[in-house]
């Protein structure tokens, strides 16, 4: 049998050949069957990362693998996103699929698969590296029957040259006849190293590792998205809890209504507070804010019984009898309120009573880890598109009720940050913090996010096409809002989008 000029264009430019990057021998091989989309066998990526070949959770390293007929040393890596482990008990067991990282080799292409229900006595060749050979060797042979598995028998039919052994394995099968790959090498009968038989699983049963139902899909973690930025608000966070701890905190955290305040929440509910305090968990309340009442008198008694309900499940309690369950419980205690413009934009008096209730009326135990936050959300009036095209433009200037509420909005805004400055500025039994507003997030802040929170998750390789895809994200942005900066409600979506792209 020849290699012919199909052959050469198919199988050469489509092997790749892998490696244990500690040893830095060559343990088996494995094709490129879409862009960049590697299979192999799962044994091999076993022997490259050194795990054990029948470990049945898919592996977190990184393959190192080359192209050797169309660019010999130059690796690259790949991630993990099919795991079949070897397993005799199983159909079509010992199946991996690589996922690379996005610059490939110019000369590299995935290789033509055919598939066909009759392969007996196939004529086949194949490209391995046995030990000695790492730039390669052929064998050649015959397809013969199929076994219970699924996998299709070789046998060598020269009584010279190399067979389908050890180094073969995860290698295109190239069949003379159909002009294309019918399947992958996959074991050689190591226990009689005289006859020339081995295995291979035909591309009906690879395609089970092609099938996108089949991928592995590695879950987001739901607050990745929401970690970028806020470092100047946990660090004011940070600084009181560190300066006064143990001891209670009351603070207003505000920023519009598109800038993820229920995830800021979550945010320091999971991961700021236990870490600030040195606790493994914090306990939560929501403390809704109370409806519009005619007095101070009436007002405190509905909080009160709120929170007595909330936190102690029973209709009536002191406050003495209230604080002594908090100083009590195991660990920290967070209470969160939430406030709206449109509650405030007349006037401060349901914001000036829940400052006066935590800060003046209720008395705190002073060695108690009490976190109060008082979340204010600024409304505000966008336009009705964020593509912004020119006929939505000139629809938002000329709309005058629009142009009426927008103006509305942001003179009450003003005013309310106005207020709680001063708020914050006054002197009170238990000290009010005003942490710094929720912004847009920066690019700057986007690309730091990957580095600090995202490489680890996908991969080093993944991580640069996310710096691309956050450049093209933030330019677009900046061209049809006229800011550089993207509030974090519509960043998170886009990034999440981005994230499972990648995952």
């Amino acid at each position: 049998m020849t290699r012919s000029p199909q052959l050469t264009a198919s199988l050469d430019s489509s092997v790749v050949r892998i490696y244990n990057p500690t040893s830095k021998n060559v343990v088996g091989a494995g094709f490129l069957v879409e862009d960049r989309l590697v299979l192999t066998c799962a044994h091999v990526v076993a022997d490259a990362l050194g795990i054990h070949r029948c470990t049945v959770e898919i592996p977190n390293g990184t393959v190192e693998l080359d192209f050797p007929l169309v660019a010999p040393k130059q690796r690259l890596r790949a991630r993990i996103v099919f795991w079949r482990p070897v397993n005799p008990d199983m159909f079509g067991e010992d199946i991996a699929r690589l996922e690379l990282e996005p610059l490939l080799p110019d000369k590299a292409q995935a290789a033509r698969l055919v598939r066909s229900e009759n392969l007996y006595n196939h004529p086949f060749c194949v490209l391995g590296f046995p030990l000695g050979k790492e730039n390669g060797a052929w064998a050649y042979g015959e397809i013969k029957g199929r076994c219970a598995n699924g996998w299709l028998q070789l046998e060598g039919t020269r009584q010279t040259g190399y067979s389908v052994e050890h180094g073969f394995s995860g290698a295109p099968i190239w069949d003379d006849q159909l002009k294309g790959i019918v399947g992958m090498a996959v074991e050689a009968d190591i226990n009689r190293p005289k006859i020339k038989v081995a295995s291979m699983i035909p591309t009906e049963v690879l395609d089970t590792a092609l099938t996108p139902s089949d991928l592995p899909k590695r879950k987001i973690p739901s607050l990745l998205p929401y970690l970028v930025n806020r470092i100047e608000q946990e660090h004011e966070l940070r600084r009181v809890i560190v300066r006064n701890s143990p001891s209670p905190l009351i603070c207003i955290i505000h920023g519009d209504e598109f800038q993820s305040h229920d995830k800021f929440l979550e945010r320091l509910h999971k991961v700021s507070l236990p870490r600030f305090l040195g606790e493994e968990s914090i306990k939560k309340y929501h403390l809704p804010s109370p409806p519009k009442l005619n007095n101070w008198d009436e007002f405190s008694g509905h909080l009160h019984r709120t929170l007595v309900d909330i936190v102690i499940g029973r209709n009536s309690a002191s406050q003495t009898e209230i604080n002594d369950f908090f100083h009590r419980y195991p660990c920290p205690i967070l209470i969160h309120t939430h406030l709206l413009t449109e509650q405030l934009k007349e006037k401060f008096e349901t914001l000036d009573n829940l400052v006066k209730f935590w800060c003046d009326e209720w008395t705190i135990n002073s060695n108690q880890n009490l976190i109060i936050c008082i979340f204010i959300k600024y409304q505000i009036k966008r336009k009705m598109n964020t593509e912004n095209s020119g006929i939505i433009k000139l629809f938002n200037f000329l709309n005058l009720n629009y142009l009426i509420k927008k103006y509305r909005y942001e003179k009450a805004n003003q005013k309310i940050s106005q207020h709680i400055k001063s708020l914050c500025n006054s002197e009170r039994s238990n000290p009010l913090v005003l942490v710094p507003e929720l912004t847009g997030v920066s690019r700057s802040d986007a690309e730091n996010w990957v580095r600090d929170h995202t490489q680890n998750f996908i991969g080093e390789a993944m991580a640069e096409n996310l710096m691309k895809r956050i450049r093209n994200l933030f330019d677009n942005w900046e061209e049809k809002n006229s800011s550089n900066k993207i509030p974090m409600d519509h960043l998170a979506q886009e990034l999440i989008k981005v994230l499972k792209s990648n995952c």
